[in-house]
């Protein structure tokens, strides 16, 4: 008796109850922990169909069948299986059962049920983390891949269309760089949200093929991916990414704050663009760089030549990364003079590539994959310090005291340490930050008017000259321009190429002078090649240019001879000119 009252403690602790059935009649006879985990009341002489009265109504059919499958064949089963409704549908049990048989012949079924529902959610939890995005609860870029195989399978055999949407947020860094990472993560799982909201919504775009089948994925950082099997057009597809835009742009509330974000969608489909997952994925992100390339928010397809222009690319990037580390790069500057006294003013410092096979790179072939891939920030460090280290030289030969202007990108200028880095570097060089001049392009200020002018008042607060580059561009509202504290507006060369000939452009270059005088800002005319293009901004009251009439960008030691002639030649440039 001790022994059996003990074997059934063992059995109460591990939540183990065991059971016989009659082959034949299906009368059972079951201990007490049984009865206890499929909570049902204690029956004089409880039958099969008693226990199956007690399983999930999904999960019944399954083990009926393994228990018919048991008497038939005379082979064991075991199963795991969920309880249904109270005795706990989130509980899962493990039933499993031998035969015993008489002549050849089952007679009995001798079995045990157990809690494992701790084992089944561990399982859950493993299969979670390897196959699905833990911020979003999507699934990840493993389990698309194979969602996705699967999709494009059943497309050949149905000879149907998948289509893969591969979409990246516009400008998200700038998200977490202003609000936090933790507000960002919200607005990812609020992406998901909608997203996968949109590809229910729009199911009906599959169902003339038969059984609509998709999938949204999360591949990390602000990467999403749809793939949609199924489709009969490939208008179908366009026709959801055009809705995800939708979807997206709506403004999002979170927390206290109300954001409003755009996506860019590229775009693949099987079998025009690939026949397995690995290309298909590959040919939808070369899309969707394709996509940012057109001005973001909006949707591209793929197309062969991207392939190319990837490769292309990818080669830019590995020497790009590989120029940074051999100290490749060099210096150009390019004056800009006061024509009303002959001398050079001031400098830009404009940035060549100097590439062993390819001669000197113009910065406009570069710097875009540079702020692709985040070079831009060690290119702006070693720009700036470059730039630091040449006014020191030239200062120490007593050469006129003037300011460089360096060009600060999209990306640096989103650094909250960018003033107080810089202030940083010229102090330990011992100059004052009048020896630079930043550049920043109306577009730059125009992405976020808010951050921007967080981002000038620092700057300026450390004494920085800063002057507004491309102005004419974008379209800055008066109320807005007259917030930033810039120093130089610099009239975009679109409107100084025809102003002596186009009196609409005469009209608009003439505007932008009068504006930044009634701002009390210096207007600076860029891209002057032609003297008649002089003598025109002249008569508008513009002093300072810049452009090849006065010297192209050079080298530091070609510049530095020019600013010695300067000095000593200094003449009015328009009266020497008659």
């Amino acid at each position: 008796q001790r022994r059996a009252r003990g074997v059934g403690r063992v059995h109460q602790i591990a939540q183990l109850g065991h059971w016989e059935a009659d082959a034949a009649s299906g009368e059972m006879i079951w201990s007490a922990e049984v009865a206890g985990l499929l909570a049902v009341p204690g029956r004089p002489s409880p039958t099969i169909e008693d226990y199956l009265a007690a399983v999930h109504a999904d999960d019944a059919p399954n083990l009926r069948n393994a228990i018919d499958a048991a008497v038939a064949s005379g082979r064991p089963f075991a199963l795991d299986h969920r309880l249904r409704e109270p005795a706990a549908a989130d509980r899962f049990v493990h039933t499993r059962a031998d035969v015993n048989q008489e002549g050849g012949r089952p007679t009995r079924l001798v079995g045990t049920i157990q809690d494992v529902t701790e084992r089944v959610e561990s399982q859950h939890k493993i299969r979670f983390l390897a196959f699905y995005d833990s911020l979003t609860n999507l699934p990840n870029r493993r389990l698309f891949t194979e969602i996705l195989a699967r999709l494009v399978e059943r497309a050949r055999r149905q000879r149907s269309l998948v289509a893969v949407l591969f979409m990246d947020l516009d400008n998200f860094k700038r998200v977490n760089d202003t609000y936090g990472h933790a507000t960002g993560d919200k607005l990812l799982k609020v992406v998901g949200e909608r997203l996968s909201q949109t590809v229910r919504r729009d199911d009906i775009l599959a169902r003339p093929l038969g059984e609509p089948e998709n999938a949204v994925s999360r591949l990390g950082g602000d990467e999403f991916v749809v793939a949609f099997g199924g489709l009969a057009h490939a208008e179908d597809a366009a026709r959801l990414a055009a809705r995800m835009l939708e979807e997206i742009k709506a403004p999002m509330r979170i927390d206290k704050t109300e954001l409003s974000v755009s996506a860019s969608v590229g775009i693949s489909l099987f079998p025009h663009d690939g026949d397995n997952e690995e290309t298909l994925l590959a040919n939808a992100d070369a899309a969707l760089y394709c996509a940012k390339d057109g001005g973001r928010n909006c949707v591209h397809f793929f197309d062969r030549s991207m392939n190319e222009a990837a490769l292309q690319r990818q080669l830019l990037e590995g020497e790009l990364r590989r120029s940074v580390a051999r100290g490749e790069f060099v210096l150009h500057y390019q004056p800009q003079v006061d024509i009303a006294t002959g001398r050079i003013r001031s400098a830009e410092a404009l940035i060549r590539w100097r590439h062993a096979d390819l001669g000197l790179v113009q910065p406009g072939d570069f710097l875009g994959a540079a702020e692709q891939t985040g070079l831009i920030h060690p290119i702006g460090e070693w720009v700036l310090g470059e730039v630091v280290r040449q006014i020191q030289e030239w200062r120490a030969k007593g050469l006129p005291r003037i300011h460089v202007a360096i060009n600060i990108s999209p990306q640096e200028f989103r650094r909250p340490d960018l003033a107080a880095a810089m202030a940083g570097i010229l102090g330990d060089a011992g100059l004052g930050p009048d020896a630079l001049e930043l550049e920043i392009t109306e577009a730059t200020l125009m992405d976020n008017v808010s951050i921007a002018t967080g981002v000038l008042a620092r700057l300026k607060a450390h004494g920085f000259r800063i002057a507004l580059d491309d102005f004419g561009v974008r379209a800055s509202s008066l109320s807005t321009l007259k917030q930033w504290p810039i120093d130089v507006l610099k009239i975009d060369r679109a409107f100084i190429r025809n102003i002596a000939t186009d009196t609409a452009d005469a009209a608009i270059a003439g505007s932008i002078i009068s504006l930044a005088r009634n701002l009390r800002v210096e207007p600076v005319a860029e891209g002057v090649e032609k003297a008649m293009q002089r003598d025109a901004l002249a008569a508008l009251g513009c002093v300072r240019m810049q452009g090849f009439l006065f010297g192209r960008p050079e080298p530091a030691e070609a510049f530095e001879q020019r600013l010695a002639a300067s000095a000593r030649a200094a003449a009015p440039v328009v009266a020497r000119m008659r």
